[in-house]
């Protein structure tokens, strides 16, 4: 688990306690299960600290594993914090902690206010598939799954629609989560799969407050992109309808010492600065100062009260976007069907000869094609602009609707969020290049010439 403090706001409630779970779904014993228990116990910890400074923090620990919860109690005493530990892990099967038992902490809510999670990556879920589905296709929005179930190979998303089952009602204080996942939850699944689907029920039901983009090799067993998803039903007004992407990748500190594939940790700056980013819903640019051999020597987030680094000798710095703030229909997109008209030998269209589309002209099926039309954009505007010019004889397929709205094109939902934070930068003049290359080949020349002599 990868330490982020989370901002609480304590505008929820007359709450007397809240309630952190740090919840782990079962999931099948591994060989590397002590080493990953090791680092559980010493991020969950770490975690726990930092959000603790922002509010009293009650953890509960929900998961399956032999975590050693030593540390974990030590710091949470010295924080004056209260511990509740249970050993009944939630599964895919069994949905323990329906209710929070939140009347013994003080309040008469139904969920808890806040929740921590860093499920296990890309889990298969074949073992248990019948089971979740007969509640999504029995209990659809009153179950766990209603959205939608991503595919059999990746189980990230149902994760995440287990914690939002977990979330306490708006009317009652709401809730907030973190959970850590790989890149897959952000942009897997067309229009209409069911990835997509759940990224539709998130951002349209405006859940999605933040995601955090974390470095490679944070992780024991994995070296992959990880991202911290903050979900929430109580946003403040001013972050309504919109959603914080922040690049974290580049905060970083190398270990001394490697733990498996984990080479980096964030240090305290590195946490301070995420944290400053996500609490004052900013957006802002990072400077990287390099040196005149190209290397990176130091980062520094450009804060209204962080002067601009100077540029070594020889050296220059770079501006990168850290933090974008955008809307969320920005993340959806309308799938449209385009379909060009069936010729024969002479160049005529075809007309078809039966069904409904009798005495209508007959569409190519190899000429077949898909435009992604942004949510924001008129279909036939787009369609205008963009494929009339190029394509005079095509149509829109108006049969293809989408289920939820009716109208042409299927909905779909993504988060590209590199290409958010893509910056171009154009190559350098030929000129330079040839000028190094002709230095380059005159050291070998006089190389060459000195081994001849």
């Amino acid at each position: 688990m990868t330490a982020i403090a989370v901002p609480l706001s304590d505008t929820c409630g007359p709450l007397k306690r809240n309630v952190l779970i740090l919840d782990v779904l079962r999931v099948p014993k591994t060989k590397a299960q002590s080493s990953v228990s090791a680092q559980f116990d010493f991020d969950a910890a770490k975690a726990m600290a930092l959000i603790g400074g922002h509010l009293p923090v009650d953890v509960r620990l929900s998961h399956s594993l032999s975590v050693r919860i030593g540390t974990i109690w030590k710091r949470a005493r010295k924080r004056g914090q209260h511990l509740k530990y249970s050993d009944r892990a939630a599964s895919f099967k069994k949905n323990h902690f329906k209710a929070i038992c939140c009347n013994e902490l003080g309040d008469s809510c139904s969920g808890s206010f806040a929740i921590f999670s860093n499920p296990p990556f890309g889990v298969e879920w074949k073992k248990v598939e019948k089971e979740v589905r007969a509640e999504h296709e029995g209990r659809g929005m009153s179950g766990r799954f209603g959205p939608g179930l991503p595919r059999v190979s990746d189980g990230s998303l149902l994760f995440l629609m287990h914690l939002l089952s977990k979330m306490r009602p708006a009317k009652e204080g709401g809730s907030r989560i973190g959970i850590v996942l790989n890149g897959s939850p952000l942009f897997t699944g067309g229009a209409g799969s069911g990835e997509s689907e759940i990224r539709r029920h998130l951002l349209e039901n405006d859940l999605v407050e933040a995601i955090v983009g974390l470095p490679t090799d944070m992780f024991f067993n994995t070296g992959i992109s990880t991202y911290v998803w903050i979900i929430t039903n109580r946003k403040a007004e001013d972050r309504q309808g919109k959603v914080q992407l922040i690049d974290a990748s580049g905060m970083f500190q190398k270990m001394r010492k490697s733990l498996g594939s984990k080479r980096k940790e964030l240090g305290d700056q590195h946490i301070k600065d995420i944290t400053r980013l996500l609490g004052g819903f900013l957006e802002a640019r990072q400077a990287i100062v390099i040196d005149k051999d190209g290397k990176e020597i130091a980062r520094t987030v450009l804060f209204d009260d962080v002067p601009i680094p100077q540029a070594p000798e020889g050296g220059r710095v770079k501006h990168i976007p850290v933090a974008k703030i955008l809307h969320n229909e920005e993340f959806g997109y309308r799938t449209i069907t385009v379909e060009r008209p069936l010729r024969d030998d002479k160049g005529n269209a075809v007309l078809s000869t039966k069904g409904k589309n009798k005495g209508k002209v007959q569409a190519d099926s190899a000429l077949r094609d898909t435009e992604n039309v942004p949510l924001s954009e008129n279909v036939e505007t787009y369609f205008n602009r963009e494929v009339q010019p190029h394509v005079s004889d095509a149509w829109i397929d108006t049969d293809k609707c989408d289920k939820k709205d009716g109208r042409p094109g299927i909905v779909g939902y993504e988060i590209p969020f590199n290409r958010h934070f893509y910056v171009f930068e154009p190559p350098r003049e030929l000129a330079e290049i040839d000028a190094e290359l002709k230095l380059v080949t005159d050291r070998i020349k006089a190389m060459i010439e000195g081994l001849s002599a």
